[in-house]
């Protein structure tokens, strides 16, 4: 999400999502900067897109997530 412009996250996941069966797994992962898209607002444009959050990583390797890291792998799985 951070190599897209900023501004079009929403627009990026609905068509990201439309790509995917229902029940299927939408993976991203991305620093979170100060400035640029917050998890709080990711999840927000997530769910318009129909994606719902089912896990979240502080790391690819699974690390668990602990609020105020500054990276982080989200897992959401359209709903059916």
């Amino acid at each position: 999400m951070i190599f897209i412009v900023a501004g079009t996250e929403g627009a990026v996941l609905t068509q990201v999502a439309g790509h995917v069966r229902p029940g299927g797994l939408v993976v991203a992962g991305f620093q979170l900067v100060a400035g640029r898209l917050s998890l709080d607002r990711y999840d927000e444009l997530a769910a318009a897109a129909g994606l719902i959050l089912e896990a979240r990583f502080a790391t690819w390797d699974r690390r668990p997530w602990t609020p105020g890291g500054d990276y982080a792998v989200s897992v959401h799985r359209l709903t059916e």
